[in-house]
């Protein structure tokens, strides 16, 4: 059984990762771990008070269980089993190391669309979560959740490691749909 790690949020862009893997071919029973994760900044939990982090905890809380149910729905009747992690930290690191903890074979994770230039003056978790996990990661750009209306672009980036042929492989053993376009980098 596959094991994928799922981070939802419950932004947009996440809910369209979600609806995109809930969609893509599988032969096997998958795992999907959709991981959630509260984030309080801890620097500042002493001048905050206690009540208000706890309200803002519980009001993530609340936010985490809604996306969950709205990620079970996309699955029914799927060949999968969801589970719901929900863990505290920063959002980007937490998703690595929860997919290294379960020793996921995907990270599948939603992108912005931000420009370059604000990706490196504001971060992303995208960018963050594929350059630092161990295992395959799928990117979801906005707009490609609906298969079923145009045939899938998808890019691989490549370098000649065991890793990265392990990873292609695994990429060529999934039926795709129709016609899609592969572009290896």
């Amino acid at each position: 059984m596959a094991t994928v790690v799922l981070a939802c949020d419950g932004s947009d862009d996440s809910l369209e990762a979600a609806r995109f893997l809930a969609h893509l071919p599988h032969d096997d029973t998958l795992h999907v771990a959709v991981v959630s994760v509260l984030y309080v900044p801890a620097k500042n939990r002493n001048s905050m008070s206690r009540e208000w982090i706890d309200q803002c905890m519980q009001q993530e809380d609340e936010n985490a269980r809604r996306t969950f149910a709205d990620v079970e729905s996309m699955f029914e009747g799927a060949n999968v089993r969801l589970e719901h992690v929900v863990k505290e930290g920063h959002v980007a690191t937490t998703i690595v190391e929860t997919a290294k903890e379960r020793n996921a074979d995907l990270v599948v994770v939603g992108a912005r669309g931000r420009s370059a230039v604000s990706r490196v003056l504001l971060g992303s978790v995208s960018d963050y979560v594929a350059t630092h996990a161990v295992s395959s990661v799928l990117v979801v750009r906005p707009g490609t959740s609906d298969l079923g209306k145009h045939p899938l672009r998808i890019t691989i980036a490549f370098e000649d490691t065991d890793t990265a042929w392990k990873g292609l492989q695994q990429f060529c053993e999934i039926d795709w749909g129709r016609q899609p376009t592969v572009d290896l980098i």
